[in-house]
């Protein structure tokens, strides 16, 4: 099983496991971002516990102007990253206004040209206000 790697960065994954049972879909170097778990991991907990936050550090972008790079931006989970099995995984694009629904493989999502844009982003729930 790996996890599903972000749909922002299609690039070979890079998952990391943290040995108190956390998974996380990028790597976050300490130097760059602050670890803000609360108390034990319980993989056996399925209520979200196991649920991993993380913050940029400020002086880490100090004078690097005002776009945040993907691999800086912050975590903000609500629930455990899933183990996909992506031979098998599948995204189905359907409902309202969807003319022609579709299913995608993970290659097939994968192998799909990128296109970037600079956009803005502020996240009004992060439990930390």
């Amino acid at each position: 099983m790996r996890a599903l790697r972000s749909i922002v960065d299609l690039a070979p994954a890079r998952r990391a496991v943290l040995e108190d049972g956390y998974g996380i879909l990028k790597p976050l170097p300490p130097e760059r971002f602050v670890d803000l778990r609360e108390g034990e991991a319980e993989p056996d907990d399925p209520t979200g516990d196991l649920a991993y936050n993380a913050e940029m550090r400020w002086e880490a972008m100090a004078g690097k102007g005002y776009l945040t790079p993907v691999g800086s931006f912050f975590v903000r989970s609500h629930a455990p990253t899933p183990s996909i099995d992506l031979a098998s995984w599948t995204l189905h694009v359907e409902g309202p206004g969807v003319e022609r629904p579709l299913e995608l493989t993970y290659d097939e999502l994968s192998n799909m040209p990128q296109e970037s844009f600079v956009r803005a982003l502020e996240c009004a729930g992060n439990g930390r206000a």
